[in-house]
């Protein structure tokens, strides 16, 4: 950036040293030019401390969110992801398998409000329960 700025300083001293009549057309365009190429590089400064601080907030907030993973998930992670599709209106469910798991779980569908799978305990084998993928 510095750079930036020391360039347009040197041309507004060159610009200054010939002694430019700013009445002229070619000293009105040159001054004219000039002072955008100020506007420019306050501008674009601007915007490098705005990226700067946005990039040093999202590396915080990274932070935070590996120490909420690591109180929520522990060391296990976030486990496997089952997308399940609703058999009625053909939504897309995702639920973490440990969520799926047997215990007299029921998936209820949000869109329409089926349960598009009900478990009796265990966990039915994938193709018995429309698992599409895992994530």
């Amino acid at each position: 950036m510095e750079d930036l700025k020391q360039r347009v300083a040197y041309l507004q001293g060159l610009a200054a040293g010939l002694e430019l009549d700013e009445t002229s057309k070619e000293g009105r365009v040159l001054t004219e030019i000039l002072d955008v190429l100020q506007d420019l590089t306050e501008t674009v400064q601007s915007v490098r401390e705005s990226q700067d601080e946005l990039q040093e907030y999202l590396m915080e907030l990274d932070e935070d969110l590996s120490i909420l993973e690591e109180d929520h998930y522990g060391d296990q992670g976030p486990g496997d992801i089952i997308e399940h599709r609703c058999p009625d209106c053909g939504q897309t469910l995702t639920v973490q398998a440990g969520d799926a798991g047997g215990g007299g779980v029921d998936l209820i569908c949000p869109n329409c409000g089926e349960v598009t799978y009900a478990t009796e305990g265990d966990v039915a084998p994938e193709e018995e329960r429309g698992v599409l993928g895992r994530g």
